[in-house]
């Protein structure tokens, strides 16, 4: 779903990562605006199953910072970088206990500093072995 302007070009590897729940699971996202990086605010990656998201990993690129909340904890050496017209994560996540079993969707929304928001609601998928 695109919200105003073009914001848009998601890149997200591997797009059906898998991981056993307590270990690590390694997921790069990559998003290009068409002018610059400096025009994105925020990425936020969430992970649900059905209607329910159990967790969120928020990206603030001008800070370079990634913050996490649920049942995906971020690792300190996950990093943000851009790049010309692109920011990329290179995110470390552990999958919580509770995760064990199921298989995520994952989303991307990019907002741009002028509010625009834009969603990739079939991003990826991400498996949890108990």
């Amino acid at each position: 779903m695109l919200v105003g302007s073009g914001i848009r070009r998601l890149k997200l590897t591997p797009t059906a990562p898998s991981t056993r729940a307590g270990a690590r699971a390694h997921v790069k996202l990559a998003w290009k605006h068409p002018k610059a990086w400096k025009q994105l605010r925020s990425l936020e990656l969430r992970a649900s199953q059905g209607a329910r998201t159990l967790a969120t990993i928020k990206i603030d690129p001008a800070r370079a910072r990634v913050s996490g909340h649920g049942g995906l904890k971020v690792l300190r050496s996950s990093r943000v970088a851009h790049h010309g017209k692109t920011v990329t994560a290179d995110l470390r996540l552990r999958a919580t206990k509770r995760l064990a079993g199921r298989t995520l969707r994952l989303e991307v929304q990019a907002t741009d500093v002028h509010g625009h928001t834009q969603v990739e609601p079939l991003a990826g998928y991400l498996t949890v072995r108990g």
